[in-house]
């Protein structure tokens, strides 16, 4: 199982899912774990960096003495992915701690680019707990369809390898 998880999905205007081809990119894809699920951040191992066919990840936690920690983030459509965008991109993005949305962290981008690296960073993280991020994306494509990204990292914060 890997701790990073895209999956994309194409729906025409009416909310049917189109069947596009493969080469395009619209299907569910797993990108290639940074080791076990979830995601394991230690002071030896602050930086998870995956890429797939549709994009590429990175996450790290800011080791820097103190507790709470920050998670950093970012994430990129790859070329083919961006380009089925007719137009501007939606984004939003949220933080679960133990299957709970945290309350202080929500971001939200409207009218980018498909070729944008989203980026963000959330402090107050603790160690004993498993998170959860979810980007949720939006554009529209060709014909009247909507795709709609979601992806997905499992991470802990531990002091211990």
């Amino acid at each position: 199982m890997t701790a990073v998880r895209i999956d994309i999905s194409v729906k025409d205007k009416n909310g049917r899912i189109v069947h596009v081809p493969v080469k395009s990119g619209e299907i569910q894809a797993n990108l290639p774990d940074c080791g076990q699920l979830p995601k394991q951040f230690t002071p030896q191992d602050p930086v998870c960096a995956a890429s797939t066919a549709q994009g590429n990840f990175t996450g790290q936690i800011n080791y820097d003495g103190q507790n709470p920690y920050t998670f950093q983030w970012s994430f990129v459509l790859n070329a083919a992915t961006a380009a089925l965008a007719t137009g501007p991109m939606v984004e939003d993005a949220d933080i679960f701690a133990n299957g709970q949305r945290l309350g202080n962290y929500h971001d939200h981008h409207a009218g980018i680019p498909s070729d944008y690296t989203l980026h963000s960073s959330v402090g107050g993280l603790t160690t004993a707990v498993n998170y959860q991020l979810g980007v949720h994306e939006v554009f529209p494509t060709a014909n009247g369809a909507q795709a709609t990204v979601n992806a997905t990292f499992d991470f802990a914060i531990t002091l211990v390898r």
